[in-house]
């Protein structure tokens, strides 16, 4: 994929498809959800992120999920990098560009927690390593690792050490100062949360990069279009539906819904990191009663 792809629209989040025996990444499934998502309009695909469970597959086995992914015909790729360990982020930065990704992100390294002065120092370091060959995309995913302090991401965007960011927080005021450092520096701000995703593209994000999307692009993108047509009505309507697919992925750890509403695309997902409990399978039973005949209407009214 040439690295001078416009960095904007919607990216699909992708789930990562496992093993039937939980041996890694099925990698070829895995292409196939990133095949939907651009066949469906998705403006490319982002790779093992939160809803890709990253954390779940060595360094050298995203590596390889990365360089099959990024030889996929016109399929614009972000890659997250992120890692407890600096060597290893840099390790697969690297192996992203080299195999032509369109750019490529970082979280704060997961589980241990660093101030501010580290993480400057974590990221500043991941920037040098990969020396300007790609778009950098700051990563500001709060529920499960450090916050990026809003005035690290703030001079780290406007110095252009990092081309933009993905903001996952769902905060309204963290963002909207977020899209302040995009006036004035240009910096590129995505939605990362899709409860913010009406407000963040009438706030003028870049776009976003959704697990939504990457489920339900009948909703998603049609959305999208709505708020930049300025089409109270159909915000409105969509903006319904979008709060009830969020209440049902509600229902479910991160990032069980997405993958069984691909599941119930006939794409195949492999089995989930943790078993279901029986209390949870009678709830995906009736998820995925609703899911179908949901997602056919959204289609249908496309039509």
């Amino acid at each position: 994929m040439s690295q001078s792809h416009t960095l904007s629209g919607i990216y699909a989040a992708l789930v990562t498809s496992r093993r039937q025996n939980g041996d890694g990444p099925d990698i070829a499934a895995t292409l196939k959800i990133a095949r939907f998502a651009r066949e469906s309009g998705c403006a490319g695909a982002a790779l093992l992120g939160a809803t890709g469970e990253y954390l779940d597959y060595s360094t050298a086995q995203r590596i390889e999920l990365i360089e099959a992914a990024a030889a996929e015909p016109d399929l614009p790729l972000i890659v997250n990098c992120s890692h407890t360990v600096l060597q290893d982020a840099v390790r697969m930065g690297k192996a992203a560009v080299n195999a032509g990704a369109a750019a490529v992100m970082l979280m704060p390294p997961p589980f241990f927690h660093h101030n501010a002065r580290e993480l400057k120092s974590f990221f500043l370091a991941f920037a040098d390593a990969l020396a300007g060959r790609a778009p950098l995309l700051l990563y500001n995913l709060p529920a499960f690792t450090d916050w990026i302090p809003i005035e690290l991401a703030q001079e780290l965007l406007a110095t252009g050490a990092y081309a933009g960011i993905k903001d996952s927080s769902g905060n309204r005021e963290y963002f909207d100062r977020l899209m302040e450092t995009k006036r004035a520096s240009g910096c590129k701000v995505f939605v990362g949360n899709d409860v913010l995703y009406v407000h963040g593209h009438e706030a003028g994000a870049d776009g976003g990069i959704s697990g939504c999307a990457a489920a339900a692009p009948e909703l998603m993108l049609p959305l999208r279009r709505a708020v930049l047509a300025n089409d109270a009505a159909r915000v409105k309507e969509l903006s319904g539906h979008l709060a009830r697919f969020i209440g049902w992925l509600d229902e479910f750890p991160v990032p069980v819904g997405i993958r069984e509403a691909l599941a119930e695309r006939c794409l195949a997902v492999g089995p989930h990191a943790v078993p279901p409990s029986p209390e949870m399978q009678a709830k995906l039973r009736e998820y995925h009663e609703w899911f179908t005949p949901w997602v056919e209407a959204l289609a249908g009214r496309q039509g």
